[in-house]
């Protein structure tokens, strides 16, 4: 039988049947409108929520400079950090 996923890889594929309207800060609403927490941080992600303000802002900050770079490199900010 052929899976209703099969356009996606095996480590993407939805495991609940929960659809997604809206997200804010750490919450998910369905189309049922019923309200989830988000523990979908993975490996590689931070659980910042959704949309929250400060997060936001940090983004469009360090967008103007570079969005990803690796830790081979030495970037100001991560040294600031790692400090604290």
């Amino acid at each position: 039988m052929k899976s209703k996923y099969s356009f996606l890889t095996k480590n993407v594929i939805p495991t609940t049947n929960i659809h997604v309207k809206k997200a804010k800060g750490i919450f998910l609403w369905d189309t049922n409108n019923k309200k989830y927490l988000d523990f979908s941080s993975q490996t590689l992600n931070l659980s910042l929520g959704n949309s929250p303000e400060i997060a936001k802002n940090a983004f469009l900050k360090q967008f103007k400079d570079y969005t990803y770079l690796s830790t081979r490199f030495i970037n100001h900010r991560f040294m600031e950090l790692s400090k604290k």
